[in-house]
Order: structure tokens, then sequence, then C-alpha cells
């Protein structure tokens, strides 16, 4: 009769999938950002012409995905 817990998944590592297309990409500060695609994508957006949309979607996110970042 017990009930096994929800498996989470673990939060993909969005600062790894970043550091594959722009190699120079410093390391975030703070821990909880490697797994917010939406900061990755706004610290990202400061170095190239890529809008963040386009960023999103090179990390393998979406926008609609966190909206409250």
């Amino acid at each position: 009769m017990s009930e096994s817990a929800p498996a989470l998944e673990p939060s993909p590592d969005y600062y790894l999938r970043a550091l594959a297309h722009w190699p120079r990409l410093e390391p975030p500060r703070q821990e909880h950002v490697r797994h917010d695609p939406n900061v990755m994508a706004a610290r990202i957006s400061r170095r190239t012409t890529l809008s963040v949309e386009a960023i999103l979607a090179l990390l393998g996110a979406s926008r609609d995905a966190f909206p409250n970042s």
C-alpha cells in the first residue's frame, strides 16, 4: 500500500549546453543560474547578435516553458 514518491528529473544544465556553442563563456557565479535557460540566454545575448529566442532554441529550451524568469 505504500506509494512511491514521484521521481524528479534533474533540470538540464543549460550552462554546459551553452558552452558547446560559446566555448569562452564564463561559468555562472550562482548554481541556480546554470539551470535557468532565460538567465543563460540573457547572459549570452550580451555577447552575440542572436535574439534571446534564438539562443533559447539553441539551448533546447523555450521561453514558454520557463515564464517566471
